[in-house]
């Protein structure tokens, strides 16, 4: 980073930003691995299986979407740090406020449309049920959609950052190396139908992003950049 842009910013900038990225991270890890999951064979079973979890689905997906929005301000940190003249540093920004929108808006139908929705056919009829199943069906596609493309977007920030931060020495080459690994593997497990959009696969897809996240704290804190 040059010095004139090193006098322009906040004294304080790289440990909020690595703050905000790591601990935000970890605790989306956490809510992660509380997200409940519904294991039912028709659609009666799944609407009472969604309506019981109600209050978890809520906690974890608002949770989610409160480290969602701590992280992209960590994340603006860290570009305003790299470098924000970079063509590289600016396409990520871009991918990634674009990519958090989609996970916000897979969190909100996966979290809460879908589980309201569901919890308004419970001890309803056969025929009640199967008329409203379409509904779900799609909502279900649209939360899959959702965050496919977050899992997209947000992979090519970190690929983009991670061009950035490759010409760099020491530990932010490396970081840079681990991002191109990250990003990429995400990108080809989704092309390839091997990462898919179940609670396990986000999960993975989740504690990937957070080794990233977590290495790019360390370089913060170390002002490494």
């Amino acid at each position: 980073m040059n010095e004139k842009l090193q006098t322009t910013l906040p004294p304080n900038i790289h440990t909020c930003a690595a703050s905000a990225i790591g601990g935000g991270s970890i605790l989306s890890v956490a809510l992660m691995s509380h997200h409940p999951s519904v294991d039912a064979h028709d659609t009666s079973g799944f609407i009472a299986g969604v309506a019981h979890e109600l209050p978890l689905n809520g906690f974890v997906h608002g949770g989610m979407i409160g480290m969602a929005l701590v992280i992209a301000f960590g994340f603006y940190g860290f570009a305003t740090i790299l470098g924000p003249g970079m063509a590289w540093v600016r396409a990520g920004v871009v991918c990634y406020a674009v990519g958090t929108v989609a996970m916000i808006g897979a969190a909100l139908t996966n979290g809460f449309v879908i589980p309201s929705f569901s919890a308004r056919f419970v001890g309803e009829s056969q025929e009640a049920i199967d008329a409203m199943s379409p509904s779900l069906i799609l909502a279900s596609e649209a939360g899959f959609t959702c965050a496919r493309l977050g899992v997209v977007l947000t992979s090519s920030a970190f690929l983009a950052w991670s061009l950035a931060l490759l010409p760099r020495r020491g530990l932010a080459a490396v970081t840079g190396a681990v991002g191109l690994l990250v990003g990429g593997a995400s990108l080809v497990g989704l092309a390839t139908g091997h990462l898919e959009m179940t609670v396990h696969g986000f999960s993975a897809f989740v504690v990937s992003q957070t080794v990233w996240s977590v290495l790019v704290s360390v370089v913060l804190l170390q002002r490494k950049l």
